[in-house]
């Protein structure tokens, strides 16, 4: 417990786990104590627990504490409205010999955040937050970005689309839409006003 404790930087279990009798001069199977793994993974030891857990290994290949900075809390923010995973740009996938794969993965989204088979769902991920209450760009912002009659093309050609799998519009050769990727995009655009908001 104390070396996943501190192979992803939770001082606070730590902290815990160590009043509570967990012994830091244990080695695991590889040989390495608590805080080594926490060296080997990147981890600054705080100053109070740099004494109870010792220094890095002797050998072996050490990486740069993360940036503390950057990252201070070992957290990172998601921010996914649900709208984004009804853009599509191709049909579902059927895979067969005589049909070529599309050019982009349909289920990227659900890949990364299904909530229950996503990638960024599981436990090594726990530590990140997640927003899924995220606003639509304002029309003000995106027009800093494209030209009105670009937006409202879009919006326009989306409208007109049903609300099926296989209804895909195109823009020109390489943009495909269906009927829910301008508002997909507004709040991806959104999310990313959020974030630095």
């Amino acid at each position: 417990s104390l070396h996943v404790a501190c192979g992803r930087g939770n001082w606070t279990v730590a902290r815990l786990l160590i009043q509570a009798g967990s012994n830091p001069r244990t080695a695991d199977k590889r040989g390495y104590t608590a805080g080594q793994v926490a060296h080997k993974r990147g981890m600054p030891i705080p100053n109070d627990l740099m004494e109870t857990l010792g220094g890095p290994p002797e050998t072996g290949t050490i990486p740069p504490p993360r940036d503390l900075l950057v990252d201070p809390h070992s957290s990172t923010l998601i921010l996914s409205h649900e709208l984004c995973t009804q853009h599509r740009s191709c049909p579902p996938m059927v895979r067969d010999a005589a049909s070529e794969p599309p050019p982009e993965n349909v289920r990227r989204l659900t890949v990364l955040i299904d909530d229950e088979t996503g990638i960024l769902k599981t436990t090594e991920f726990g530590g990140c937050n997640w927003d899924g209450n995220v606003r639509r760009a304002a029309m003000g912002d995106v027009l800093k970005c494209h030209e009105y009659n670009y937006v409202e093309r879009i919006s326009h050609v989306c409208a007109t689309l049903p609300d099926h799998p296989n209804a895909i519009g195109h823009l020109d050769a390489d943009t495909a839409i269906s009927r829910w990727s301008f508002e997909a995009a507004l709040r991806a655009a959104g999310s990313v006003c959020q974030a630095v908001d």
